[in-house]
């Protein structure tokens, strides 16, 4: 496995620790089939996920965590059945901005540290030589 792809798995595996990512799809929450949805046992999920969940049911949802089950009212869709968790979603987009920031950041400091070393090997050339230059 490349480091990249080892990184991205680490990033994602991070992000889902601190309640980013749906713990069913891996996707992130956001504002439209990713809106988070409480569940009765207080786990979030997506509402696509929650909307499969209730999909191999039909009479309620078993929290993809716990198990736990959430009824839903015959006749309701699971989008209005289900809080939606606003004030979560504002913090895990917040914290999903921050994160794409780090990101650009990390990768410019990369940049500017193999710039760096590459200035300095190239430093080190020219000081090889000019001392050669002295002892002649």
């Amino acid at each position: 496995m490349d480091d990249e792809n080892k990184n991205e798995k680490e990033v994602r595996r991070i992000n889902a620790l601190i309640c980013t990512l749906c713990p069913d799809c891996q996707s992130p929450f956001n504002n439209d089939s990713g809106r988070p949805k409480r569940l009765a046992s207080s786990h979030l999920h997506c509402l696509k996920c929650s909307t499969i969940m209730f999909s191999q049911n039909q009479e309620c949802i078993k929290c993809g965590i716990c198990r736990g089950v959430t009824q839903i009212e015959s006749g309701q869709t699971v989008d209005l059945s289900l809080e939606s968790d606003n004030s979560f979603l504002e913090l895990s987009i917040g914290y999903q901005e921050i994160h794409s920031d780090m990101v650009v950041m990390q990768e410019q400091l990369r940049v500017v540290r193999q710039e760096r070393d590459e200035y300095l090997q190239q430093r080190n050339i020219m000081i090889s030589k000019i001392n050669q230059c002295r002892i002649v």
